[in-house]
């Protein structure tokens, strides 16, 4: 964990840490959890230049400052190389989704460190914009270019079995060809990450244009995802959740900085 970051949540959640059950140590010897971040995921989670920042890291930090026995290492990687590392072993945790795949080799605990709410987004300037305020269903999207970020299994496992997806690896790329109709949509997972880089782009909000259909789930859950091989993985999990039961207001705090509404 970055050293300063630590010193600011030392002082910040204190009163909140004295109101919570005492933690419980894992281990006899201190764990050091290597979790990585997607670092093209802003603001949940992204690569600042210096280290992982955003809301996962910090909702993170906050929770382990909350349980003894374990220290973390944040590392911004390219999503896809991020989840090879903990598959094979060479790091010990993510942030995600419950996907199939990722079922198999992870175990996941039971509070969701966040929702995302996902939409379909499309430039309001594209001339097939009418067509575009038509989609209903996935199958709708085969008739239009769809675009996503390398690596997104959920974009994967839901939207490519209707319509082929043109893979891109930053996501400040995905958003470009959809604002300059190179091409035509993107299922975003949440509409506070195009809003977010929108503002960093210094586009503004209507330049975009969300859209929702029936088959989109209305909030997609994640969670703190170990290997199912890493030692006290659901001993460490279920502390996890007893630390997040009851945060739900430095959840928002946390949050609160990074959203752009």
């Amino acid at each position: 964990m970055n050293v300063q970051r630590r010193k600011l949540l030392k002082a910040g959640f204190a009163s909140c840490a004295a109101l919570m059950c005492s933690p419980l140590a894992v281990a006899k010897d201190l764990l050091n959890l290597k979790i990585v971040h997607n670092q093209e995921f802003a603001p949940f989670e992204y690569f600042d230049g210096h280290q992982a920042v955003g809301i996962l890291p910090e909702i993170l930090d906050f929770i382990f400052l909350n349980i003894e026995g374990v220290d973390l290492f944040h590392e911004p990687l390219p999503w896809r190389r991020a989840q090879a590392l903990v598959l094979n072993s060479h790091a010990d945790a993510m942030v995600a989704f419950k996907s199939n795949q990722r079922l198999k080799y992870l175990y996941f605990n039971e509070r969701p460190l966040l929702t995302l709410k996902p939409c379909l987004c499309f430039s309001a300037t594209h001339p097939k914009l009418d067509d575009l305020k038509k989609i209903s269903s996935f199958d709708d999207l085969k008739n239009f270019d769809v675009v996503d970020l390398m690596g997104n299994h959920w974009a994967e496992q839901t939207v490519q079995p209707h319509a082929p997806i043109k893979w891109f690896p930053h996501f400040t790329q995905v958003l470009k060809v959809i604002l300059s109709n190179r091409y035509d949509v993107h299922v975003a997972l949440s509409h506070e990450m195009m809003n977010w880089h929108l503002h960093q782009l210094g586009y503004e909000k209507k330049r975009l244009i969300s859209h929702h259909i029936a088959e989109l789930p209305s909030e997609i859950p994640v969670y703190l995802g170990l290997r199912k091989d890493l030692a006290n993985a659901r001993e460490i999990l279920s502390q996890v959740d007893a630390v997040l039961e009851g945060s739900e207001d430095q959840l928002q705090k946390i949050k609160a900085q990074y959203i752009f509404t």
